[in-house]
């Protein structure tokens, strides 16, 4: 993963904007990963912002309203440098999202085998639980503490696979 971390940083220090997308009526995983890897950019001072395409699922709905969290994301990402896809392995899971992408620079975060996707970067591990997992990695590996909401939602991701 020290590899790919780097080669993340190299397509950060080119990034005005970036967008961060989950596949459609995102579940706990998609979301949760997708707030974290929006505040994970934040952090490492670049401005990121979270579309969740056709919204989150009720799941996601009622698991954040029962926990006072406030629903985080947007219609659109406007301008862009760079494309992050957390929990897609197609862009069939994307819909009209697709076509935001062109030819920006995309970085992939996802538990499943990415298919018809070429990205820049990716942190793929079949073998990790969840998306969470691997997001919690890299905030790990690059020595930074997610935000109290953030590991309340990465822990309820986690909970809702073992308990899945």
């Amino acid at each position: 993963m020290v590899y790919q971390l780097e080669k993340l940083r190299e397509l950060l220090r080119n990034t005005q904007r970036a967008c961060v997308i989950t596949h459609r009526h995102a579940d706990l995983d998609a979301y949760a990963c997708g707030v974290a890897t929006r505040e994970l950019i934040n952090r490492l001072g670049h401005e990121a912002f979270l579309v969740v395409p056709e919204g989150p699922s009720y799941s996601v709905k009622s698991f954040i309203s029962k926990l006072g969290i406030n629903y985080q994301g947007l219609d659109s990402c406007g301008e862009l440098s760079l494309v992050f896809l957390v929990d897609v392995s197609t862009y069939a899971q994307l819909n009209e999202f697709r076509n935001i992408i062109g030819n920006r620079p995309v970085v992939v975060i996802d538990h499943h085998e990415v298919r018809n996707i070429a990205p820049t970067v990716a942190f793929i591990d079949p073998d990790a639980t969840s998306c969470s997992e691997i997001i919690a990695q890299i905030f790990r590996e690059l020595g930074i503490e997610p935000s109290s909401e953030v590991a309340t939602l990465l822990i309820g991701a986690f909970s809702a696979i073992v308990a899945g």
